[in-house]
């Protein structure tokens, strides 16, 4: 009799999902997501107006919700992963940055180290999950691999 924890990771390995040209869009919203980090920092270090810093917030805001949602349509193991866990935690931050303009400068930095750490971290971390089966090696392993260049 299998154990749950195989049947999840079976399932969340297979329902691993993809589509013709998802690397460019995602792409494009990775440089989007910068120019907003761009624009916010400059706006929030520089102290520009703050019509400026709502609207790089809402870009990294869309930006980076759309990124979160491609991931975890691509698979749902994405989302209890400490890489999507922590994508969670720094737009919700952003939004946070939305609601209090007194602690934006704190917010952006503690944002800056956030993504520096995780994108940094090693890809046993970043897969790392609370629950086992849904660990990012266990998913790697029955991923398919893509055919795009």
């Amino acid at each position: 009799m299998d154990r749950p924890e195989r049947n999840v990771a079976r399932l969340a390995a297979s329902d691993y999902r993809s589509f013709p040209g998802k690397a460019p869009v995602v792409n494009l919203l990775r440089a989007l997501h910068l120019i907003g980090v761009v624009g916010l920092g400059a706006s929030v270090l520089g102290g520009g107006p703050e019509q400026a810093c709502d609207a790089y917030c809402l870009l990294v805001l869309l930006s980076g919700a759309a990124i979160l949602a491609l991931d975890v349509w691509s698979s749902l193991a994405y989302v209890l992963q400490i890489k999507g866990m922590g994508m969670a935690v720094k737009l919700g931050m952003v939004l946070w940055m939305v609601l209090d303009a007194g602690h934006r400068v704190e917010l952006f930095w503690v944002v800056v180290a956030l993504s520096s750490l995780l994108t940094h971290a090693s890809g046993r971390l970043r897969g790392y999950s609370p629950w086992p089966a849904l660990r990012q090696h266990t998913i790697q392993a029955d991923r398919p691999r893509s055919t795009e260049p």
